[in-house]
């Protein structure tokens, strides 16, 4: 945990810690468009120039709480291949019947956003690994040595939208992390 104590939440400054996920994973989509999951683990940011994790839990109405962010960013067309997003969706933090629903509305998001990552994290290694408040939904921006730039969560995210969206912007006419 990155806390010094229970429920110190990672904060600007922090660096984020690696994380694997293996159940159930990064969630793909084969030919036939079905779903199936693979280990999806956070190293480095690759040749991205930014980084961006959501960690959502499996609840009712987490979705809504962040919708008007997410309206922003579809709005402004970021390009994910320079923008690492990873979703992560707490099943460990969930409403019964509710993680079925999500996994069929994440299918067309990974339709539309092919670079970004949706992560069904099963037994919630992300929320405790950041140490991050149960029930409500994170957005954590980071730089390339994974150091948190910003860090909103539950109704904050939305009343901070202009702030998240400006800080990407300006870090993605930066350069790339690792240029391939």
């Amino acid at each position: 945990m990155l806390g010094a104590k229970a429920g110190a939440e990672v904060r600007s400054g922090d660096v984020l810690p690696d994380l694997y996920v293996d159940a159930l994973g990064e969630m793909q989509l084969d030919e036939e468009k079905e779903i199936y999951y693979t280990p999806w683990k956070f190293t480095a940011l690759g040749s991205a120039h930014f980084g961006m994790l959501i960690a959502l839990p499996a609840r009712l109405g987490a979705g809504l709480i962040t919708q008007p962010f997410e309206d922003a960013m579809r709005e402004n067309g970021f390009d994910f291949r320079k923008l690492y997003s990873a979703s992560i969706i707490n099943e460990n933090d969930s409403s019964l019947g509710v993680g079925s629903f999500i996994k069929f509305s994440l299918k067309g998001k990974i339709l539309d956003t092919p670079y970004a990552h949706f992560v069904i994290d099963e037994k919630g290694v992300v929320q405790k690994s950041l140490d991050l408040e149960l029930g409500t939904p994170h957005v954590i921006l980071f730089d390339c040595n994974k150091k948190v730039v910003l860090h909103h969560a539950g109704k904050s995210i939305n009343a901070n939208t202009d702030e998240i969206i400006a800080t990407i912007n300006t870090a993605l006419k930066g350069p790339a992390c690792h240029p391939v």
